[in-house]
């Protein structure tokens, strides 16, 4: 297999900001008027959090602002520093081994790095300088390196991926001689950056912290919003990628007070100039990821690359993957393009979410309700009402109610399902009572894969998409006698000490006070092969050749500089390898 970060052909099969080179990146990227406004927002002061459901270019625009502040340094004396909490699964939380909490100490530790890297990548201090203050920040007498970050953060990794028994009280023993202390103060952290930037007449420092609430850890997740909190001010700006549904703030962060939101939602679909402009940046998007000729190609069919458009759901990710197969099935037509959205549906969507249930066995339960929910009841409801407008209907409908007050295992369920992409929440409605509640609206490639338009639509459903009235929605109450059923049907496989079963979120067993167990699911993961990363087979034999690993965990044990001792692994391709197997684990 050949070398494509090497490649100068077609790159629609990268899908993540951080599998490209910044040259690469750049030649690829487009933007909207608002994504360009984010950017600019992100590039400013002040806190915010960057919402969005899984591929809708939450890092991209991270990357570009990040990029964008690093070409105008000299002019502007602004720095960005890009942060990936993707690895976060590997860290416990809690003080019980080295007396303090390995999670935090990871955050700080990475953030660290990350500032330390781009300080040399800047030249805002020499190697000496750096040398000096991380030495007297730590209150150390050795030999300081650049290295010595990557090393504590692979040991606090290693804490969870080790089984020797001997190896790890040594990873203990050696974690406490590090001096935590200086690791879990938050305000010494600030204050070190702070003084740096003092020093050398920097006017702002621009954190970007991405899939900073991707493990579903609750725990985790409220330590980072505090750290997040206490580090902001003075000349330090923080940016969050979060998503919806999922993420755990804490009762100490207050959305709109300590950081305020920009979201990234999924298109308006009933709109015709959202439409119009959906087109012509997706087209942009492809045109720059694919050479003329194959362009050329897809351009011909204009209908049925509109149509993935539409499919896609304004997700960027999911639209260059569909292209993908489209273009593989070697038949540009509009048939063909609805069977590759239909493809991409039944197996990517459908078994990323079924696939959660490995690393999620805490909702297992609530995987399965939720597709039940939307295969038996959903999918059904907005078919029937869909058929029911005539023979030439005049509107359509992806849109349905889920009252607020329901159980809230339903609620969980579907924010679990908005995370994956199968629904996307649209708006608060009043529905029958003059109730609130939540409208969400079904995945426009997943409604044309169930068929649930009109009949005389279902081959078209790019003339059903352009019918959709938001006014027309299912409602679902929490009188509704098929939800006790499918809480019958799919019991809590988490309980607490006492045995309760868990029915909210939170920490404790509202019951009993006790606390739930915190899951760690990592294990079948990290013995996976190497060979399941996605990354070129010239990379995989590489890492296998050289370190002789035979796992994932053997290569997350890896550093980058260690990486980097191979012959034809630089920084670039050291930093694809660790995001690989990083990403790996994350899901």
């Amino acid at each position: 297999m050949s070398d494509i970060y090497d490649s100068t052909d077609d790159l629609i099969d990268l899908a993540r900001a951080e599998d490209f080179t910044d040259e690469q990146f750049i030649r690829c990227f487009t933007e909207t008027s608002r994504e360009r406004d984010i950017i600019e927002k992100l590039k400013g002061p002040g806190a915010h959090l960057l919402e969005g459901p899984r591929g809708v270019g939450k890092s991209s625009l991270l990357k570009k602002a990040e990029l964008e502040m690093d070409e105008n340094f000299e002019t502007t004396r602004m720095i960005a520093v890009y942060v990936n909490f993707k690895a976060s699964l590997l860290v416990e939380t809690g003080t019980r081994e080295i007396g303090f909490d390995p999670f935090l100490c990871w955050i700080t530790t990475k953030v660290l790095d990350a500032f330390n890297k781009k300080c040399r990548k800047l030249q805002i201090l020499t190697s000496d300088e750096i040398s000096d203050r991380y030495r007297r920040l730590f209150g150390i007498t050795t030999t300081w390196t650049s290295s010595n970050l990557e090393d504590f953060i692979r040991d606090l990794q290693s804490l969870i991926i080790t089984t020797d028994e001997k190896e790890h009280v040594e990873l203990v023993q050696n974690l406490k001689t590090r001096g935590l202390s200086n690791f879990v103060n938050v305000e010494a952290i600030s204050d070190f950056i702070s003084n740096i930037m003092l020093d050398r007449n920097i006017v702002r420092v621009n954190f970007f912290f991405d899939e900073a609430a991707h493990t579903f850890d609750e725990q985790q997740q409220e330590i980072f919003f505090q750290f997040f909190k206490v580090l902001h001010g003075n000349k330090i700006a923080v940016k969050a990628a979060t998503y919806p549904g999922i993420t755990s703030y804490g009762g100490n962060f207050e959305i709109g007070q300590d950081a305020v939101k920009i979201s990234i939602s999924s298109i308006d679909e009933n709109l015709s100039p959202v439409l119009q402009g959906l087109r012509k940046h997706f087209r942009e998007l492809l045109q720059k990821r694919i050479v003329p000729s194959n362009f050329g190609e897809l351009v011909k069919r204009g209908e049925a690359l509109d149509l993935l458009i539409l499919l896609s759901n304004g997700n960027p990710r999911i639209f260059l993957q569909t292209v993908s197969k489209w273009i593989a099935s070697k038949e540009y037509s509009k048939r063909s393009a609805l069977a590759a959205s239909n493809d991409f549906i039944a197996t990517e969507l459908v078994n990323y979410h079924l696939g959660l249930k490995k690393r999620l066995p805490r909702f297992i339960s609530h995987i399965a309700l939720g597709m039940d929910f939307i295969k038996g009841h959903i999918i059904p409801e907005l078919q029937k009402k869909n058929e029911g407008k005539g023979i030439e209907p005049k509107i359509q409908t992806v849109y349905f109610t889920v009252e607020s007050i329901i159980q809230f295992k339903i609620l969980k369920s579907l924010t679990l399902l908005e995370y994956s992409g199968f629904i996307y929440a649209k708006s608060v409605v009043k529905t029958a009572g003059r109730r609130q509640s939540p409208r969400y609206a079904l995945h426009l490639g997943v409604a044309a894969n169930e068929k649930i338009f009109h009949s005389s639509l279902s081959r078209d459903p790019d003339f059903a998409i352009k019918r959709l009235s938001l006014t027309d929605y299912r409602e679902f109450y929490a009188s509704d006698e098929r939800f006790q059923k499918l809480i019958t049907d799919h019991p809590s496989k988490e309980t607490c000490p006492s045995g309760h079963q868990r029915q909210i979120d939170g920490a404790y067993c509202p019951i009993c006070g006790k606390r739930f167990e915190i899951d760690q699911v990592i294990e079948s993961l990290l013995n996976d092969p190497p060979d399941k990363l996605s990354i070129t087979n010239f990379l995989i034999q590489k890492v296998i050749q050289h370190f002789q690993v035979k796992t994932i965990k053997d290569v997350l044990h890896l550093t980058e500089s260690q990486l980097q001792e191979v012959s034809g692994i630089g920084p670039i391709r050291a930093r694809i390898i660790t995001n690989a197997a990083e990403e790996y684990i994350s899901g």
